[in-house]
């Protein structure tokens, strides 16, 4: 497999910048508002009324925690609770 656009480097990446000491207020725009308009997805990247129910909740190290897409929660505890397609079957 190629070491290239895997699912998890964007979090990874935010992961290393918090741990690097950048403010997660100054970083997280480049992963969330800014994506989001620059893809010309209003519903995206942000929370509020009317807005998609998309959220990642970070763990205290940076990590993903907790995954909810269109108000389902998708991981759990840092355990995948849906998956996709090509991903298997639970465990």
């Amino acid at each position: 497999s190629m070491d290239v656009g895997r699912p998890g480097a964007l979090a990874l990446t935010l992961q290393e910048l918090v741990r690097s000491g950048h403010p997660l207020e100054q970083v997280l725009p480049a992963f969330t508002t800014n994506v989001a308009a620059a893809l010309r997805l209003p519903g995206k990247g942000r929370l509020s009324p009317g807005a998609d129910a998309d959220l990642v909740v970070l763990d205290d190290a940076g990590g993903v925690a907790d995954v909810m897409v269109g108000g389902r929660w998708h991981v759990q505890d840092h355990v995948p609770v849906i998956r996709g397609t090509f991903e298997g079957a639970l465990a």
